[in-house]
């Protein structure tokens, strides 16, 4: 009887902290590691499918008329002479590496003479000039005669095959 008079005598009184069960501390979880395997291999599959899909071609592209007649030329035997718009009346001309020559009109054409004769000499046959559609004649001519310079052995110009 004098247990259950402490429990009502402790009934309507608080607790202090003190009187309280000890917390027990939480777990502290293990830093968490993760696993970037699966993120490697997805690196991975993308880069090569980038380099699968990718066109690696170092020519570059060129609207080109379409042929009437001709043959086929093998563009690694060519030294690559390209002319594209830049502009009203303005065009750039680049060599098939994607350097482009210089914008003053004698300076280019010796440029291009130079240029034709170092590849000739390395091992290329032939010349081939790539012009976009809508060239005018006269550019294309002048770059023809700057390739002339060089005593090249055959200069093709490059069209488009029709399907």
């Amino acid at each position: 009887m004098a247990a259950n008079r402490d429990n009502r005598a402790d009934h309507g009184r608080e607790e202090s902290p003190e009187d309280l069960p000890a917390l027990v501390p939480k777990r502290k979880l293990e830093d968490a590691e993760m696993d970037i395997t699966p993120m490697i291999d997805i690196t991975f599959l993308l880069l090569i499918f980038f380099l699968v899909a990718a066109k690696m071609d170092s020519q570059k592209a060129v609207g080109l008329p379409d042929a009437r007649a001709g043959g086929a030329v093998l563009a690694e035997k060519a030294v690559t002479v390209i002319i594209v718009p830049s502009g009203a009346d303005a065009v750039l001309v680049s060599n098939g590496d994607g350097g482009q020559f210089s914008t003053d009109l004698q300076v280019q054409e010796d440029e291009i003479a130079s240029y034709v004769e170092e590849q000739l000499d390395s091992g290329k046959q032939f010349v081939l000039l790539k012009a976009g559609k809508g060239i005018r004649h006269k550019e294309v001519s002048r770059v023809a005669q700057a390739i002339g310079r060089a005593d090249v052995p055959s200069l093709y110009l490059a069209v488009k095959q029709l399907e």
